[in-house]
């Protein structure tokens, strides 16, 4: 398809007169039609908020012009703008339009031209986002999706790149030495973005989308496959004759007040405790020469194992060369063996083997190489301090004094793409480290009761005494990044997200009778599904049990007591001891049970009036109540684990990923090897047995896309995965995995879209100070003055349940929490 041809472009004109540039604004605002908009800079940071100069790049089908504002008048010139670009806004057509309108209100509001900030609510169409509704991975453009090359192929248009104008100089030397290359390529691109914007609105216009209720404007997304013409409003149910909708309208009623949400949440920013970060620094050094030594401990083992020979390591763990020595190498030139001799996997561009984290985790999985899983948690702790504590430290801005992070909604399935930093992959857990005692020097119990001059002259017990005192002991120390988004003084960060966004949404798309009634009945669908995936290895231990050991795990120790109560009836004991201590060796279980029965014999002494039996032993006899809590506990671990293989295994199924990336993340989460083939056995267990549905619905959402070439999502968006017509069958099965997957993850980023867009313009939200400053998957930050919190987290947990407009069979249910940091929130 092409848009226009090359002899249509009109010649570029530069404008740097303030009268000029007068007139031509009049004129632009007498037309009508869309008008391509562009900015070009030659230094910027903060992505837009700080910015060293820029010119203007306006076209209509007859015009293409730069408009400078760094020579001479620029004052007067932004002034003229100021006044013509918000009036005409509803005509601009972008590509990227957050970077421009950052341009246009960092520059201006900051002290580098006008200190008036121009700032643009709206557009005509940004066809960087228009084209994610059709031709989201650039497939004809061969996996392009920039500019200049969707301009070459759609449009004919001859396109220049910059480095080759600017040759990385920066816009302002390009101007300066070659004005007429640089004024072309400046309107050359908002032609482009003209005229792709012109071309994605007949495509979109051409694909329907869904229908209007004639009743109360709602979006149906449902229709009746018998009645073509009814579809079904949450609100007025089957209804007929409302307005027909395209995905033209998603772009203009979604996508383009969307794209203004998130520049707003851009310039509001994070903020931080600065000297919370500060203070990281070093225990998180402290942590990184630990796991260090953790590597060195199990490489060393392994290798002794293997070779019989014990070697000092001392490895760069940064250095891809060394470590390729070490886990392909064999024997040095000596005869000396210097490495496990592991098969090589994937290769780099340069032929040798990778050692990037896919690779290593690939390597973990088939061949079972040690050392990888502390290898990579120290390349993800080296990332925390490198990228989240330093790297935020140095994007500290300085007139607000917040982190203003980028996001963009460019993303293949529409979730969100945090940079700078990516506050997605904060971490969650705490980082834990051991720092040394607080006293300067920590003596001996000998030089402490020495009796001659130098010594303290204390009795042993004395010198016992002032040991134990907290300045001698070792320091736990918990660092935590999501710890360092704090509310300033008088307010509250809200901290709400939906509670499994993704499997109830499975359960909507897949239909599956049994998930929904797990979902329904309250049950904890990991426990569920390990009960049933590993029923014949749990000699009849169930649901009930691998839920009580969840309890048990995050602190709920309610079950626990109820089954030391049992305790005192009659044949209790010998049960527990069968289903609990299946784990302890022969000699071990008498003890066990004589433990159990102590436990028993304190019944007849229990008169009820504490809050349990439970309660009552643990107050009675510290000592003997942790006793049989571990015992009860047993095997306690081997469940947890199989429940982490099971929710991995579920999600893996629900983001479409492999047996050979369930295998690695199973290893991660349980800390034990586990096979693919074992990881391709469970993904078939839980997908076609304990959840048939979602078998089901894999194969239907295949067949979808074999047939028509497009999968939708819950809200009937479109999703076009590549490759399913290709001739490569590896590009075809990876259509086919985007299928299965795309339609949950779509509708997850639609729902989420959603709930962010009508907080943004709820009313009640907006007169309590409320702003929206960040989303982390299903996670949505929101900044309120302290006395509206409580409100506030009602009302925000209210709009994420209801602005969705979807009619699933289970509801989807939100969770928060007010506090004073992200990491309490949460």
């Amino acid at each position: 398809m092409r848009f226009t041809p090359r002899s249509e472009i009109p010649p570029a004109v530069f404008l740097n007169d303030p009268d000029e540039v007068a007139q031509l604004c009049e004129r632009y605002s007498r037309m009508d039609g869309p008008i391509g908009f562009d900015t070009e800079t030659s230094g910027l940071d903060f992505d837009g908020l700080l910015v060293d100069s820029y010119v203007v790049g306006l076209c209509t089908h007859d015009h293409r012009v730069a408009i400078s504002t760094y020579e001479s008048g620029c004052s007067e010139i932004l002034r003229t703008l100021s006044k013509f670009l918000p009036e005409t806004q509803d005509r601009h057509c972008g590509w990227n339009v957050q970077y421009d309108w950052n341009v246009l209100y960092g520059y201006t509001k900051y002290g580098f031209g006008w200190s008036r900030p121009i700032e643009l609510e709206t557009c005509w169409a940004d066809g960087m986002k228009l084209f994610c509704l059709f031709d989201e991975e650039g497939e004809d453009t061969y996996g392009n999706r920039r500019l200049k090359d969707r301009a070459r192929h759609w449009l004919g248009l001859p396109m220049n790149d910059f480095d080759s104008i600017a040759q990385k100089m920066g816009f302002r030397w390009a101007m300066s030495e070659n004005r007429d290359l640089a004024i072309d390529y400046a309107t050359r691109d908002a032609w482009a973005h003209m005229g792709l914007c012109m071309l994605g609105q007949k495509v979109t216009e051409s694909m329907p989308w869904c229908m209007a209720c004639p009743e109360c404007g709602s979006y149906c997304y449902e229709q009746d496959p018998r009645k073509k013409h009814e579809w079904k409003c949450i609100h007025h149910g089957w209804v007929s004759g409302g307005q027909p909708l395209t995905m033209w309208d998603w772009h203009v009623r979604r996508d383009i007040p969307f794209l203004k949400l998130l520049q707003r949440m851009q310039i509001r920013g994070t903020p931080m405790d600065w000297a919370y970060l500060e203070e990281s620094i070093q225990p998180l050094e402290m942590a990184l020469e630990q796991k260090k030594r953790e590597f060195y401990r199990v490489i060393g083992d392994a290798f002794y194992a293997k070779y019989g020979v014990r070697r000092a390591f001392n490895i760069n763990l940064n250095s891809h060369d060394q470590l390729r020595v070490l886990y392909h190498g064999t024997y040095d030139r000596d005869g000396n063996p210097c490495g496990f001799g592991f098969k090589q996997g994937d290769k780099t561009d340069t032929g040798n083997a990778s050692m990037g984290k896919k690779s290593l985790q690939k390597l973990m999985a088939v061949q079972q190489a040690p050392g990888v899983l502390q290898l990579l948690e120290f390349r993800k702790l080296d990332k925390i301090l490198s990228t989240y504590v330093r790297g935020i430290i140095e994007r500290r801005f300085p007139f607000d004094d917040n982190l203003h992070g980028i996001f963009r909604p460019w993303t293949t399935t529409g979730r969100l793409l945090s940079r700078d930093p990516n506050m997605q992959n904060f971490p969650t857990r705490d980082v834990v480290v051991m720092l040394p005692p607080a006293a300067p020097y920590v003596p001996t119990i000998e030089e402490m009761t020495a009796g001659n001059a130098e010594g303290w002259g204390m009795s042993l017990e004395e010198a016992e005494e002032e040991l134990a005192q907290p300045q001698y002991q070792e320091r736990e120390m918990r660092v935590n990044i999501r710890r360092a988004v704090k509310a300033p003084k008088g307010f509250k960060i809200l901290c709400a997200d939906y509670s499994q966004l993704e499997i109830r949404l499975t359960a909507h798309e897949s239909r599956c009778e049994a998930l929904i009634k797990v979902l329904k009945d309250g049950l904890d669908m990991h426990c569920y599904a390990a009960a049933r995936a590993f029923e014949s290895a749990l000699n009849g231990v169930g649901y009930d049990e691998i839920y009580e050991a969840k309890q048990w795990d995050d602190g709920d120790t309610g079950p626990r007591h109820l089954e030391l109560f049992k305790l005192a009836e009659p044949g209790q004991a010998e049960r527990i001891l069968q289903a609990r201590l299946q784990g302890l060796l022969p000699a071990e279980k008498p003890r066990a049970m004589e433990t159990l029965a102590k436990v028993a014999s304190m019944r007849a002494r229990w008169d009820g009036t504490e809050d349990g039996f439970g309660e009552f032993v643990q107050n009675s006899n510290p000592e003997l109540y942790l006793e049989a809590c571990g015992l009860l506990g047993t095997r306690d671990y081997e469940l947890l684990n199989l429940r982490k293989s099971a929710k991995s295994a579920i999600f893996g199924i629900i983001y479409g990923i492999g047996p050979t990336g369930l295998a690695v993340q199973i290893t991660e989460a349980t800390r034990k090897p586990c096979t693919v083939k074992e990881a391709r056995s469970l993904i078939e267990s839980i997908r076609d047995v304990v959840f048939p549905g979602i078998g089901r619905m894999i194969n239907r959402q295949k067949h979808t896309l074999r047939t028509k070439g497009y999968v939708r999502t819950g809200m009937l968006r479109y999703r076009h995965p590549a490759g399913i017509y290709s001739g490569d069958h590896g590009k075809r099965a990876r259509a086919e995995r985007q299928a299965s997957n795309s339609p949950i993850q779509g509708l997850a980023a639609d729902v989420v879209m959603a709930a962010m867009l009508a907080i943004e313009v709820d009313a009640q939200m907006n007169a309590w100070g409320c702003s929206l400053f960040s989303q982390v998957h299903d996670e949505l930050l929101v900044l309120v003055p302290e006395e509206f919190a409580d409100v506030a987290l009602e009302r925000l947990k209210l709009l994420m349940e209801i602005s969705h407009g979807v009619d699933t069979p289970v509801p989807l249910t939100a969770t928060g929490h007010a506090a004073d940091t992200w990491d309490e929130a949460k």
